[in-house]
């Protein structure tokens, strides 16, 4: 199932919440206690040990943070990706950073298939899209 294609986020490097674009009533609660404090993320993901990871992410140039995550307590745990980067503004230190669920439907041809060429341009489904792409 594909949810929302992004989430983006803002948290001073304490793990405090700044902004949130998936969920703004969060704002001024720090990543630890907000996982800790839930019924759907507790026992799945380590509040702290994911902020640590942001900041070493952050702070290290930038880069990729895989962890797990369910929006749900029916709901199995999956893998969720952020792109985290460091920035200083205003006298603070932040981490910035989007999240993407890392699950796809499964490739499928669309109505304007017909109208594309299958070698510059393949449709999903097709050969040359599924070897070219993954």
């Amino acid at each position: 199932m594909l949810r929302r294609a992004a989430d983006p986020f803002i948290y001073n490097i304490d793990g405090t919440v700044v902004a949130h674009g998936a969920n703004p009533s969060i704002i001024g609660r720090t990543l630890p206690n907000i996982i800790a404090d839930s019924i759907v993320l507790g026992g799945v993901v380590d509040g702290a040990a994911l902020n640590t990871q942001f900041v070493e992410a952050a702070f290290n140039g930038g880069g990729w943070v895989g962890y797990t995550w369910r929006n749900g307590v029916n709901e199995e745990p999956y893998t969720k990706i952020a792109f985290i980067t460091g920035v200083r503004r205003f006298g603070r230190t932040y981490y910035i950073g989007v999240g993407f669920n890392h699950q796809k439907e499964p490739a499928r041809r669309g109505p304007h298939c017909a109208q594309v060429n299958p070698v510059t341009r393949p449709c999903p489904g097709t050969r040359p899209y599924l070897a070219a792409r993954g």
